[in-house]
């Protein structure tokens, strides 16, 4: 399974590097925009290594790239959709559709790994230690919010 996310991420890097030269490159009036997505799959293909050993902070960074380049390349599709310029919108949606496909791998990897993480704890430790220290990071979590909007009334009053 892990290969295959592995190698997802790096059909995603090559993909965002190709298209972001192709857009460049193949322009009348190249803007220095264009090379974001290869940028962006430049890091992906430096991540790759740890994607591949299933270090989880490399395969959350993939994830966080992809996230960062798939959002403007769909606003930047729907722009291409609405002009009706037919090469350039099958280069951006080549571009989205292989970073929706690595988000989509990759998050659901990333669920199971954590999920699998989650299992493995909860054997090492009894269920009642468990549900305590979830106990106790919650009242934590509600006194700090507490404190927070104390502080902030006491803000807003004085302004």
């Amino acid at each position: 399974m892990n290969r295959h996310i592995a190698l997802l991420s790096l059909i995603n890097a090559f993909t965002l590097l190709i298209g972001g030269l192709w857009a460049y490159f193949g322009s009348l009036t190249p803007s220095p925009t264009a090379l974001i997505p290869s940028g962006i799959g430049l890091v992906l293909i430096a991540l790759y290594a740890g994607v591949r050993r299933q270090n989880m902070v490399a395969i959350a960074g993939s994830f966080g790239a992809t996230m960062i380049v798939t959002i403007p390349m769909l606003l930047i599709l729907r722009g291409l959709i609405l002009r009706g310029e037919v090469i350039p919108i099958m280069r951006a949606g080549m571009m989205c559709t292989s970073c929706i496909i690595a988000l989509v791998g990759l998050m659901l990897y990333y669920l199971k790994q954590k999920k699998a993480m989650l299992k493995t704890s909860l054997l090492n430790s009894s269920r009642s230690t468990y549900l305590r220290s979830k106990r106790s990071r919650f009242i934590t979590l509600v006194h700090a919010l507490a404190k927070s909007l104390t502080n902030f009334s006491s803000a807003s009053a004085l302004a």
